[in-house]
């Protein structure tokens, strides 16, 4: 194990050890479930999408809602076969070529997806293909140039030559990151694409303790034409 895996892991023991994992999915939840109740509050025959679901956690919430729900990411988990309800289901498929049919999604749900994926531009192009007309979109982006990275927990790591960087990257979470999945960056893509921004959330990992603000952001749009 490399020093900086290492450095990484010990990060993660401590953030695991106060909680802030665990206040960072209960304060997700909470916002995703405003975000559903308000939009939600007259409408029927609902479909979700969660993309890049992963293990399925914020694919349940959506079911709770939803009257057919389905996740998708790149690699199948064990724990659909748990998940998976009449109304829940889950696809391995690629998010920048989603298998749903043009204008029949009612909301998307991104939790920490876009900076993980080349050309995630394709992503948000996608995404304006199969929402309805005032479909909604909710994405949650890590803030890459916050001053610890949320991914790396390195500081000031953005502000290194890009070759540097991307290598530091590579040995601490044997990952790329798009350094371009920048919160102004994907607002001009999606007004690009039709979808109206509704409201900007910053949030932060740490928010009980206000130590280091504005490490994510949750967007909210709307699709306003075709």
């Amino acid at each position: 194990m490399n020093v900086l895996s290492e450095l990484r892991r010990i990060m993660v023991k401590i953030s695991l050890a106060y909680g802030l994992y665990e206040a960072r999915y209960r304060n997700y939840t909470k916002l995703i479930k405003t975000f559903l109740n308000i939009y939600l509050r007259s409408k029927q025959n609902i479909l979700c999408l969660d993309l890049g679901c992963g293990d399925g956690f914020f694919t349940k919430i959506l079911s709770g809602y939803c009257d057919m729900t389905v996740g998708i990411d790149l690699r199948a988990y064990n724990s659909w076969m748990i998940s998976q309800k009449e109304n829940n289901n889950f696809l391995v498929a690629d998010a920048r070529r989603i298998p749903i049919r043009s204008a029949s999604a009612d909301i998307v749900l991104i939790i920490s997806l876009l900076e993980h994926v080349p050309n995630w531009r394709h992503v948000i192009s996608e995404i304006s293909r199969i929402l309805k007309i005032g479909g909604l979109i909710v994405i949650q982006l890590p803030n890459l140039h916050s001053i610890f990275e949320p991914h790396t927990k390195l500081p000031l790591i953005s502000l290194m030559p890009s070759k540097i960087r991307d290598l530091i990257t590579d040995l601490a979470v044997h990952d790329k990151l798009e350094w371009d999945c920048t919160i102004g960056n994907i607002i001009n893509i999606l007004e690009k694409y039709g979808l109206r921004i509704l409201e900007v959330i910053p949030y932060s990992y740490t928010n009980a303790l206000r130590i280091i603000p504005n490490q994510a952001y949750f967007i909210i749009a709307i699709k306003s034409y075709q």
